[in-house]
């Protein structure tokens, strides 16, 4: 099925590290996980992947059941050493999204002349 492909594939680094810098930016664990719960249930519409009732009953129950995954999730990579090494993760694909957008820059303005 596709959507068990789509599901196969979800960014769960992503998310457990948006979680992340949400705690980094002040936020309590719940608040974190709620924010988090909330946009990926409104990103997520059950009712197109399943139609029909069935797929209406399980868009008004998905809400606490992704928020019951990310909590799952969340205590699962708790762990103080796993968090800072998936802060370097974050800071060095930033630090190479950087260089490829200055890079970038550089060819543009450079290719002009």
């Amino acid at each position: 099925m596709k959507a068990f492909q789509i599901l196969k594939s979800f960014p769960v680094d992503e998310v457990v590290d948006l979680v992340d810098d949400l705690l980094d930016g002040g936020s309590t664990e719940d608040e974190a996980i709620e924010a988090v719960a909330v946009f990926l249930d409104r990103l997520i519409d059950a009712g197109v992947w399943i139609p029909g009732p069935v797929g209406i009953a399980i868009e008004a129950i998905d809400g606490p059941l992704i928020r019951a995954v990310i909590s799952l999730v969340v205590a699962l990579s708790a762990d103080p050493e796993r968090r800072e090494a998936r802060k370097a993760r974050r800071s060095e694909r930033r630090a190479a999204r950087q260089a490829r957008r200055a890079e970038r820059r550089d060819r543009r303005s450079g290719g002009g002349s």
